[in-house]
């Protein structure tokens, strides 16, 4: 993930795509189990390095599953957790 964002990056930087108009957005959730969301939530800190913005679209996803079995209307604790946490990893 962080190696095809950092060509991302560096791709739009030969098209003068100034860095400060970039937002990674690494997907959690989509396409992925709930263990590889973790594991990218965890390293959010390594796509930091690319110095462009990150989106972290966590909001009631299904990974929450693995932590506690609950519908998608009652995952808001679990999305304010890794929200008010989200700091720690970038």
């Amino acid at each position: 993930l962080y190696n095809w964002m950092n060509n991302k990056v560096e791709e739009f930087s030969k098209y003068n795509i100034d860095i400060n108009r970039i937002i990674l957005d690494p997907g959690i959730g989509f396409g992925l189990s709930a263990a590889q969301s973790w594991y990218v939530i965890r390293h959010l800190y390594k796509l930091k390095q690319l110095s462009c913005e990150i989106l972290l679209g966590h909001s009631r996803k299904s990974f929450f599953g693995h932590i506690h079995n609950k519908t998608a209307k009652e995952r808001d604790l679990h999305t304010i957790i890794v929200s008010s946490n989200a700091h720690k990893f970038v």
